[in-house]
């Protein structure tokens, strides 16, 4: 199970800072949610198998348009099912994502 990470160079030290809250101050288009699909995806295959992830966005609707086919994308090689009317994804190690 490789996924081929490919971050840009602050994103690269912000995933290095072993801080628990992150502040990202970055214009449009710089990566932040590309970082943060990448964050979740790592952060569940490394957690508990019968753990539940969760992305919050203010609407359902904007949770769907930023992040799930990013999701989809990024995680094709570890994802073993979806539910797009719930927005959750299931991966290999059993982990649910679910956006809302």
């Amino acid at each position: 199970m490789d996924l081929q990470i490919e971050l840009l160079d602050w994103q690269k030290e912000v995933w290095a800072d072993d801080t628990r809250f992150k502040v990202i101050a970055a214009g449009r288009r710089g990566g932040k949610t590309r970082f943060a699909a990448w964050k979740l995806l790592v952060e569940a295959l490394q957690g508990d198998p019968l753990g539940d992830y969760l992305y919050v966005a203010p609407t359902m609707g904007q949770a769907r348009k930023l992040l799930w086919n990013l999701l989809m994308e990024l995680g094709k090689d570890v994802i073993v099912g979806h539910h797009l009317n719930n927005l959750e994804i299931k991966l290999v190690n059993g982990v649910t994502i679910s956006l809302r």
